[in-house]
């Protein structure tokens, strides 16, 4: 029902209020926290997602340090809409106001114009942020040089939704037409004629989308990796979404068609058939899907058995992919591992039960309880990454990058442990 496109990954809401992650997970972006439901809205930044819940919370993960973008402000409640820029978050608040953290030095993308009211929606890009006002004027901040992309369009008013680029920014109007400002180098802002019966927006680095009415996407600007040349047949897409090099659409049909640059991290390859599918996991060059029946499909390079999935191939609830091994959970908490054993990553510790979700990062491997602690296996040095900090205790979702990892408590808290990117 909504997607979204992060610098080199990608996000797809569906109907049930889960959310499916692909594309680069370096830094966990693609690991999405459990319970991975009750979803109503997603964001993704260059390195961090947020994901909106039907009660009004936001679940932010991926990169987070050193600046912050996932530690959601408190309190975490009465947010009504989400946006991500490169490493600054924003949420809308019922009440009209708009909260923002992560990276704000030295061009202020945090600190929202006063006065905070009066806005019915957000936009986040690169290192500037939008907001539009009931009254159909737009308020921009942040980076504002060299290309102006925050200099508010004259005249401002009759605005209906905003999407922000790289360093360009753009306004689509309540007539359905489009207006475009900021960088453009690449001709990001020159929209195509006729310009009109745009119904949504969307803008990448350096490159813009416009959905019509009729069901068709209109895209201009950077084409270097075929961002702007939207599949045949150019018909009944529903929604749109790009970011980085990369373009996506929503089909009617709930299926997900995507293109521009896809090396070296596949994050157009939505696999095929494309249907069925209900999460999605990528190892070093393999991946791996879970179909709605529990079963596992597994495609890429297998030269250690990464995508030999053991048989019975049914009643999985989860996946997970390393380097060279690939785990599954099922549906009664325990862990089936296969592929690279050679630092015992696929040895799941005694005893195997009562999992609820699990990750896996080169050449190790991680569960978390149902009691909320966390077990680990595998490689372990030089950054002791499978030394989960004390107390091990009240983790509600865990995730992993280059040897690190990210445990999130239930106070809202996060620990991380391993190699910390400065």
């Amino acid at each position: 029902v909504a997607i979204a496109a992060g610098e080199a990954h990608s996000l797809g809401l569906k109907s049930d209020g889960s959310i499916v992650a692909w594309g680069r997970n370096y830094v966990g972006q693609c690991n999405v926290p459990y319970p991975n439901k009750d979803f109503v809205a997603i964001a993704a930044g260059g390195g961090h997602n947020l994901g909106l819940k039907s009660d009004g919370s936001i679940v932010a993960w991926g990169l987070n340090d050193p600046f912050g973008q996932c530690d959601v402000p408190s309190p975490n409640k009465g947010f009504v809409a989400i946006a991500a820029g490169e490493a600054h978050s924003l949420g809308l608040k019922s009440d009209g106001s708009i909260v923002a953290w992560g990276l704000n030095d030295p061009f202020g993308q945090c600190d929202v114009p006063s006065p905070n009211k009066g806005f019915v929606a957000i936009a986040a890009e690169g290192l500037h942020s939008l907001g539009l006002k009931s009254d159909g004027s737009i308020v921009a901040w942040g980076r504002n040089d060299p290309f102006d992309q925050c200099d508010e369009p004259s005249p401002n008013r009759d605005f209906v939704a905003i999407a922000a680029g790289e360093a360009h920014s753009l306004g689509l109007k309540s007539g359905g037409s489009i207006v475009a400002w900021g960088n453009n180098y690449f001709g990001q802002c020159d929209v195509p004629s006729p310009n009109k019966g745009f119904v949504a927006i969307a803008a990448g680095e350096e490159h813009s989308l416009g959905l019509k009415s009729d069901g068709s996407i209109v895209a201009w600007g950077n084409n270097y990796f075929g961002q702007c040349d939207v599949p045949s047949p150019n018909k009944d897409f529903v929604a749109i979404a790009a970011e980085g090099f990369h373009s996506l659409g929503l089909k009617s049909d709930g299926s997900i068609v995507e293109w521009g640059l896809n090396d070296p991290f596949d994050q157009c390859d939505v696999p095929s058939p494309n249907r069925d599918f209900v999460a999605i996991a990528t190892g070093e060059a393999h991946s791996l899907g879970l179909k709605s029946d529990g079963s596992i499909v597994a495609w890429g390079l297998n030269d250690e058995g990464q995508c030999d999935v053991p048989s019975p191939n049914k009643d999985f609830v989860a996946i997970a992919a390393g380097r060279g091994h690939s785990l599954g959970l099922k549906s009664d908490g325990s862990i089936v591992a296969w592929g690279n054993n050679y630092f015992g990553q696929c040895d799941v510790p005694s005893p195997n039960k009562d999992f609820v979700t699990i990750a896996a990062e080169g050449l190790y491997s991680l569960g978390l309880k149902s009691d909320g602690s966390i077990v680990e296996w595998g490689l372990n040095d030089p950054f002791d990454q499978c030394d989960v900090p004390s107390p091990n205790k009240d983790f509600v979702a865990i995730a992993v990058g280059a040897g690190y990892n990210l445990g999130l408590k239930s106070d809202g808290s996060i620990v991380e442990w391993g190699f910390i990117p400065e």
